[in-house]
């Protein structure tokens, strides 16, 4: 007589244990993933502003100081986006909106003449820091911008922000996902 055999219990449950280690395997892989896509979106306009900003200053004499974050609030984390707003006048001023209007990252710069540059742009030089940003009175003079893209993209309550100042293309990021 021939005996069958099926699956027994603990065989199955060492099917499971693998494919749950797979997949979690899967899903730290595919965050970090879309974590390093979206800081690729910042980075891309953050190159995008300082380019407009450039070209704002070569057509009118002085960088545009929008002053006015956009979207309003810090877009969700998650998959979820910003919508940017098109009613911002000081945006509309500079000539630069995002090629798509759900954006991961909230966007801001500012401008000015002088003192008054964000306190971050112009720390001693240190790693990480921008050195290059002008210090001197005739530097200052000529007038300055900085730029910044700040997102939770780790859903964690610690944002994730881009900067970028006139005189640099180096973009440094500060609490970046690990």
């Amino acid at each position: 007589m021939k005996s069958e055999r099926g699956v027994t219990l603990i065989e199955l449950m060492v099917v499971i244990v693998i494919v749950g280690l797979l997949a979690a395997v899967a899903t730290v892989g595919y965050e970090r993933y879309r974590k390093r896509a979206l800081a690729s979106e910042a980075q891309a306009n953050l190159a995008l502003i300082a380019v407009s900003q450039e070209a704002y200053k070569a057509e009118i004499g002085s960088y545009a100081n929008v002053n006015s974050p956009n979207p309003a609030a810090l877009p969700p984390c998650g998959s979820r986006r910003g919508q940017w707003s098109t009613a911002i006048a000081t945006w509309n001023q500079l000539g630069w909106r995002p090629e798509n209007s759900n954006v991961a990252f909230q966007y801001d710069t500012w401008a000015g003449v002088g003192a008054g540059a964000p306190a971050w742009a112009a720390p001693p030089p240190a790693p990480g820091n921008f050195p290059c940003f002008p210090t001197t009175a005739l530097q200052l003079a000529r007038g300055w911008f900085a730029a910044t893209a700040t997102a939770d993209l780790a859903c964690g309550g610690v944002n994730t922000e881009y900067r970028a100042v006139h005189c640099t293309s180096t973009l440094v990021p500060l609490n970046e996902f690990e």
